[in-house]
């Protein structure tokens, strides 16, 4: 539809005008557009191939079929509102706490106070996410973002050997210390 309209014949005679307002002495003018043009030919056809090459692949990517199966992980964890399972998991143990602290004779102190604590960690971690949209408060954001990776796959990489030395600890010292006798 667009290609037809410029190849139309009133267009490329405004079009020779503007490029040739004198119609005096076209031959001269006429025989350096054509080589000219001839030079840029191989250009131009690659050009026009490299932007079929592009449009036939955006049209794949577009006409691909959409499925949670043909998604990749990071795709499908873009789709996931992080902030949301923050402040769920945070109602979830600072409810269940409340509900432990109601039936306290059942359930110990301790494990009472693991659950409000957690929840209101979580809770109070979950504000940060209205923080984002504040300029000097988002410097915070984006740095737990950028530092939070990292610590994990430190202490991830800490964790077998610090195992390491706590079962050392338990196989040499438990004789001699009660405390050494377990993890509790």
């Amino acid at each position: 539809m667009l290609s037809s309209g410029l190849n139309s014949p009133l267009l490329s005679r405004s079009a020779s005008r503007i490029t040739n307002p004198k119609s005096g002495n076209n031959s001269s003018n006429s025989s350096r557009e054509v080589s000219s043009n001839s030079d840029h030919s191989d250009h131009d056809s690659d050009d026009i191939e490299h932007h079929q090459d592009e449009m036939r692949r955006l049209e794949e990517y577009i006409n691909r079929k959409l499925s949670w199966n043909n998604l990749s992980l990071s795709e499908k964890m873009s789709l996931i509102n992080k902030w949301a399972i923050v402040a769920l998991v945070g109602n979830l143990m600072t409810t269940f706490g409340c509900i432990f602290y109601l039936l306290e004779g059942v359930f110990y102190l301790a494990t009472i106070e693991i659950f409000l604590g957690f929840g209101c960690f979580c809770t109070w971690c979950s504000f940060t996410r209205y923080f984002e949209n504040t300029k000097d408060f988002n410097l915070i954001s984006r740095t737990f973002a950028v530092a939070i990776p990292v610590l994990l796959r430190t202490l991830l990489g800490i964790a077998p050997t610090f195992m390491g030395f706590t079962f050392l600890g338990m196989c040499l010292f438990w004789p001699f210390q009660e405390k050494f006798g377990s993890f509790s």
